[in-house]
């Protein structure tokens, strides 16, 4: 009401009332962390994993995430550049993320096909045009 009577009315107003010059001013700036990110198709939170990943004691557990982490960081790799990639180039990052703290064998260490993660993303985006008609 106030902004309508272009702050005019003389009344009292049940709550507080913005004043006119702030009405018009500048929010204060937002302070952003400028953390470096090394590999932006990762991300920061996959970056941080990896630090978690290398402070559990070793065994199955310890095992499993790491397989875990390099399965996302296929996927996450294959969300920026849509040609397969192959797996010694994700060890590799993994290797350097973890400081070479992790180290993964591609002989022993089998992740899924580029071509898999791709097809299972297009089945998944596709469901959603299905139900057009309704």
């Amino acid at each position: 009401l106030a902004i309508m009577a272009d702050f005019k009315l003389d009344i009292d107003y049940p709550y507080e009332i913005v004043k006119k010059e702030d009405l018009y001013s500048r929010p204060p700036r937002i302070p952003y962390n400028n953390s470096r990110i090394r590999y932006r198709h990762y991300g920061k939170t996959l970056e941080k994993m990896i630090q978690k990943a290398t402070e559990f004691e070793p065994g199955v557990e310890k095992d499993q995430l790491i397989k875990l982490l390099a399965t996302q960081m296929k996927k996450s790799f294959l969300t920026w550049n849509k040609e397969s990639v192959d797996d010694r180039k994700i060890f590799k990052d993994l290797d350097e993320l973890s400081e070479g703290q992790i180290i993964l064998d591609e002989e022993v260490h089998k992740l899924a096909e580029s071509r898999d993660i791709l097809a299972r993303n297009n089945t998944n985006n596709k469901k959603n045009y299905s139900r057009k008609g309704r």
